[in-house]
């Protein structure tokens, strides 16, 4: 071959993969989530998290979320849970749950501190490339018992 044939299959394919990216939208496109509003608690009691989430496009999605303790070195992980889901534009989540309601079940134990949780769906759409959504919330304490 000579070189306009290898400048137009180069030109090509590099017109292919900008149609094709253009498909690749942002994963908002599936699945958008407000912030996370985590209330504060007293030790033994499960805290409430608030937050809503829209579902526009179907897809299989992991979830991973985890408890962290604020210390003066930085965060230090507590507890996590993970899971999947099949998400379909319709469904329903109440727009505050119990931390274990969020962990699918599992139960955190945490003592007498501030703490913050990171949750990160893993969005797994059909022909694109995988893409995360990562929220972090509010700082909230966990009161010793009596105050």
């Amino acid at each position: 071959m000579n070189n306009k044939y290898w400048a137009a299959i180069i030109v090509g394919l590099w017109a292919l993969t900008l149609l094709t990216s253009s498909f690749y939208r942002h994963p908002n496109d599936w699945f958008d989530v407000s912030q996370v509003h985590v209330s504060d608690t007293v030790e033994g009691q499960q805290p409430e998290v608030r937050y809503s989430r829209g579902i526009k496009k179907k897809f299989r999605g992991t979830w991973l979320v985890e408890v962290n303790e604020v210390t003066s070195g930085g965060l230090k992980a507590i507890c996590s849970a993970q899971g999947s889901n099949y998400y379909e534009p319709g469904n329903y989540k109440p727009s505050t749950i119990s931390l274990q309601s969020l962990m699918g079940g599992k139960s955190c134990t945490m003592q007498p501190a501030e703490y913050v949780i990171d949750i990160v769906w893993t969005v797994r759409p059909a022909g694109s490339p995988l893409m995360e959504i990562v929220r972090t919330s509010n700082t909230f304490e966990v009161l010793p018992r009596g105050e």
